[in-house]
């Protein structure tokens, strides 16, 4: 199983906001045991969806000189099942960017209807200092170029820094 909660980044805005998607196939394996005959996608793999969104945001806003990881989740809701064949559609946008933190505030929704709220505060510190070496670099970035595939970007004068 990888761990990869984001199939596809359809929008970002440079330090604003970002939209996202996840297809929740029915091979996957989170439905073998969650729940057998009433198949759901896990509360904490919608949330862990929505961090992952929050930390591409800030990481592609920051040209990947910067890794962010979550420190704080608060006011989460989850208003109904996701099941097989749902698509978990994601919306996030910066509250407040600080040099070392930034707030978030994030939805997700399934066929128009929100299904998560929630408001995630991320750290920033330096990529480096997590992602060490130039193998290990490499292969976030190639995950990145798959992501933003297609994306649509604003406020990067030449693009995003960093996923060349």
């Amino acid at each position: 199983m990888t761990f990869l909660f984001i199939d596809r980044i359809t929008e970002l805005v440079r330090r604003t906001r970002i939209t996202a998607y996840r297809n929740f196939s029915s091979g996957e394996d989170i439905f073998r045991d969650h729940f057998p005959g009433y198949p759901t996608v896990p509360g904490s793999l919608l949330l862990e969806s929505l961090t992952q969104a929050a930390t591409a945001l800030i990481e592609a806003s920051e040209g990947f000189r910067q890794k962010a990881l979550p420190v704080l989740v608060e006011r989460v809701k989850y208003r109904r099942r996701v099941k097989p064949g749902d698509r978990l559609d994601m919306e996030g946008r910066v509250v407040e960017w600080g040099e070392q933190i930034v707030r978030t505030d994030f939805e997700g929704r399934v066929d128009g209807a929100v299904v998560i709220h929630a408001e995630l505060t991320m750290a920033v510190m330096p990529f480096e200092s997590v992602f060490r070496g130039a193998e290990t670099r490499a292969l976030v970035m190639e995950i990145y170029r798959g992501f933003l595939e297609g994306a649509k970007l604003g406020g990067f004068e030449k693009g995003i820094e960093g996923l060349s």
